[in-house]
């Protein structure tokens, strides 16, 4: 990354941070993947450049419900949640929201998220093929049945 950053290329750092991110949580290096994620958003407030914002937050929740830090995991799951509106980043909301409606399920709530992801896939039907649109929907089928 610092080869990255010597070249000028510090806008890109973030997501490069959210993709080794990614793969330390699928190694389950929970830890590691939150320090990732800390330091994305330390180069997010240094460039002011938030494009993945929402998603390190997003994915920084998923990382701290792991950890069984729900109250954080909700709290980083709303953020990401509130960006993605606020900058109408569709698809990023739409992760969030799932991200959201899993972690209110694994926790035998899910009926407070329904609506609120209902109503987003409405909204974002002309992007009906993209991967996260259609893991809402089969969420969103299995949650009503």
């Amino acid at each position: 990354l610092n080869g990255w950053r010597m070249m000028g290329a510090e806008m890109a750092i973030p997501w490069m941070y959210l993709r080794i991110a990614e793969i330390y949580l699928l190694e389950d290096k929970v830890e590691r993947c939150i320090e990732a994620l800390n330091e994305a958003l330390i180069v997010i407030v240094n460039t002011k450049e938030g494009l993945y914002e929402a998603d390190i937050h997003r994915l920084k929740g998923v990382a701290m419900s792991r950890l069984g830090s729900h109250p954080g995991a909700f709290k980083e799951i709303n953020r990401a949640i509130s960006l993605a509106s606020k900058r109408k980043q569709l698809l990023w909301l739409i992760r969030a929201l799932n991200s959201h409606v899993e972690l209110s399920y694994e926790l035998k709530n899910e009926q407070r998220m329904l609506t609120t992801l209902e109503e987003t896939i409405n909204k974002i039907e002309h992007k009906k093929d993209q991967v996260d649109i259609l893991k809402a929907k089969e969420l969103l089928s299995s949650l009503k049945s």
